[in-house]
């Protein structure tokens, strides 16, 4: 019996040479921060920032937002996996065996009142999620989601998403936490985990933590752990949050809400909604009496309530940061939750209504060159709604019981985009190294010198904390592209559906250069005694994540290892025959099939 083997890498779809500048783009920078960027970075490292800022949208999946952007892993990746079936992953099957391709979202629409901006928000609980993923499969998006999961946008829908990506760094492999839900992966955006729900005992992995009364979590979040630390923060907030402030979830922050509203029940959400119905003087009133309670707080919860609770009125949100860069009191950790308006969320928010957000805070920066030299600008998304993505995402080994529900793993969660804005990120770059939200935990660790407990080990392996994405050495100078258009309205919402066919997307031409990953990964395989041996090597300084996907025996579960140096795994073959294909962490590929199997088809 004889081995048929091939691989296939990415790394010459990504390769580049680094160019001198980017290109123009249709996007939407700020003319101050353009001007702003025309000075060099500080060269040095981490030691050289100063502020970083951290925005957590709401709901979009990468291939949704970015499959058509050149030079990613988008529609055109030639790593894509293909289904049990034997269609591409981008050929989703539904309930009676047909198949739908991505398509447009503006070519979905059949009426006028369709805006491109306003479609609806899909399933996106825990239980749809684990469907979609279908034990790592990837193969059960339709009939979890229904067809409206395959809906995209391009670069003619997101002018200024697109012109970030082509200006700074765009991250192709950051994932969110777990396939559920908002408050379980902003929990592990703010705590590094989601562990135990304190009423139940049950794993909290949906949005147990809105209801009235919750007691809050008892693990340390991030908030607490700076505040121990002496390091300047604060959540910028207005009276609507979305409820996307997480940190008001955990215990420690309900003991202080409590204090300074009355009860736990009465809490900061409860007041601040009930403002925005009142008189614009009686809500200014009120506001006042609750920083008057909190002021006459003991240390440190008078702090912990202006830094990670206390919201201000509806439209104060941006004028709040720019007053602070202006006078120099940016603190040195920044988290901006926007309101529902400008969540960027499917069913209450649009692309352009976050772009105006951004564009604001961008210009506040711009503004102020000095502290513009000294800021990074994180900017992601806490789930990706019901909308598709390619990538299976990693998944843990079963004896990381911290990291399991039963017999369904905690994450990690789908792709969802993350561009890091900075004077160390100019240039148009992708960065493929695998990330999740305890990545930006793990950059604050880095950077501060701090500890977060609650991070897993697995976690710890799996991804990285974001440093690489920085250039600290060379500095670069972006094209100057116009302000994105005003936020239009926001009514009626609806659900795109696929218009029949269409044939597959086309993903931009042309190549992106590529921030170095820590990875060196191979495969190798052996067939004896009704078994594959594949043995998985990786070089690289970092655990590089495989995926055995077993063609040959379609219901079981793909295989999974985290491989620093070699790992062997066994594949059940029996008869000698196999149909194995192995997925490397940044899309390498390599498919080991038998003669028999060949033969066959």
């Amino acid at each position: 019996m004889a081995r048929v083997s091939f691989a296939s890498s990415r790394r010459a779809f990504l390769r580049a040479a680094i160019a001198s500048g980017v290109g123009v783009g249709m996007g939407a920078l700020p003319d101050s921060l353009t001007a702003a960027l025309a000075e060099p970075a500080p060269p040095g490292g981490l030691g050289e920032l100063r502020h970083v800022i951290f925005l957590m949208q709401e709901n979009r999946s990468f291939d949704h937002y970015f499959g058509t952007l050149r030079g990613v892993r988008g529609f055109a990746d030639p790593g894509a996996m293909r289904l049990r079936g034997g269609r591409s992953v981008f050929e989703q099957p539904t309930r009676s065996g047909l198949a739908v391709q991505p398509f447009g979202v503006r070519g979905a629409a059949q009426r006028q009142d369709m805006d491109a901006e306003n479609i609806d928000a899909l399933d996106h609980t825990w239980e749809g999620g684990q469907a979609a993923l279908a034990g790592g499969w990837n193969d059960g998006w339709i009939r979890a989601k229904t067809d409206s999961t395959m809906a995209y946008y391009d670069r003619a829908d997101l002018p200024f998403h697109y012109a970030l990506a082509d200006t700074f760094t765009i991250c192709d492999h950051y994932f969110c936490s777990a396939p559920t839900s908002t408050s379980p992966n902003r929990n592990f955006f703010f705590s590094g985990t989601t562990g135990f729900e304190p009423r139940t005992g049950e794993r909290a992995v949906g949005n147990d933590a809105y209801d009235e009364g919750h007691p809050g979590y008892d693990w340390p979040c991030i908030g607490e752990i700076l505040q121990g630390a002496g390091v300047d923060w604060r959540v910028y907030q207005e009276w609507d949050t979305f409820t996307d402030n997480n940190i008001e979830y955990f215990r420690r922050f309900k003991k202080v809400s409590a204090a300074v509203f009355g009860s736990i029940e009465a809490g900061p959400e409860k007041f601040y909604q009930a403002l925005r119905d009142l008189p614009a003087d009686e809500a200014r009133r009120r506001s006042d009496e609750i920083d008057a309670r909190a002021r006459a707080l003991p240390q440190p919860d008078r702090d912990l309530f202006f830094r990670g609770l206390r919201r201000t009125a509806t439209g104060t949100l941006t004028d709040r940061i720019a007053a602070d860069v202006r006078a120099g009191t940016l603190p040195t950790v920044s988290y901006v939750v926007a309101s529902e308006r400008e969540s960027e969320h499917p069913s209450g928010s649009s692309p352009r209504a976050s772009a105006n957000l951004v564009h604001r805070i961008l210009t506040a920066l711009g503004d102020a060159p000095d502290v513009w030299r000294r800021t990074a600008l994180f900017l992601t998304y806490d789930e990706n709604d019901g909308y598709f993505d390619h990538v299976p995402p990693p998944r843990p080994p079963r004896e990381q019981t911290d990291e399991w529900v039963g017999d369904l793993p905690l994450g990690l969660g789908n792709r969802v985009p993350m561009t890091v804005v900075s004077p160390w990120t100019v240039g148009g770059f992708v960065a493929s190294e695998t990330f999740d939200h305890t990545s930006n935990l793990r950059f604050l660790e880095r950077w501060l010198g701090i500890e977060v407990p609650a991070i897993s080990p697995w976690r710890r392996t799996v991804a990285g904390d974001l440093t690489s994405v920085f250039d600290f050495r060379t500095p670069r100078s972006p094209a100057t592209p116009p302000r994105p258009a005003a936020t239009g309205a926001l009514v009626p919402r609806w659900k795109p559906h696929a218009p029949g066919a269409g044939g597959m997307p086309a993903q931009e031409p042309g190549i992106r250069p590529s921030r170095l990953v820590p990875y060196r990964p191979d495969a190798h395989a052996e067939a004896a005694a009704g078994v594959l041996r594949v043995r998985l090597t990786n070089s690289g300084p970092r655990s590089a994540h495989f995926t055995v996907f077993p063609y040959h025996a379609p219901d079981t579960e793909p295989m999974h290892a985290d491989v620093l140096g070699s790992q062997d795994i066994a594949v059940p073959a029996p008869g000698g025959r196999f149909d194995v294909a192995v997925h490397g962490p940044t899309g390498e590929r390599w498919h080991f099939l038998s003669e028999a199997n060949a033969a066959a088809g």
